[in-house]
């Protein structure tokens, strides 16, 4: 594993040299960076699409809900 001061944001700055630096950083991994936050916010999406929240605060009987959370998950009784 490198040392931690072998990074290249590991020295003493002062604000300039502080957004310096990072826009350094960025320029060098921005298509790294790029896909993995693309990547992210599509799984989000996913995510976020797939969940009924009109569903969810209509159900109050905790029968009820744990039966749905049976069906989602597939298993039945």
């Amino acid at each position: 594993m490198d040392q931690i001061s072998n990074h290249p944001l590991y020295k003493i700055h002062n604000i300039d040299s502080a957004i310096s630096s990072l826009w350094d950083f960025y320029k060098k991994k921005f298509a790294g960076l790029f896909i993995i936050s693309l990547v992210m916010a599509l799984i989000a999406q996913y995510f976020s699409a797939t969940i009924d929240i009109k569903e969810k605060k209509r159900i109050t009987d905790k029968e009820e809900i744990k039966n749905k959370m049976k069906e989602k998950n597939g298993k039945k009784e």
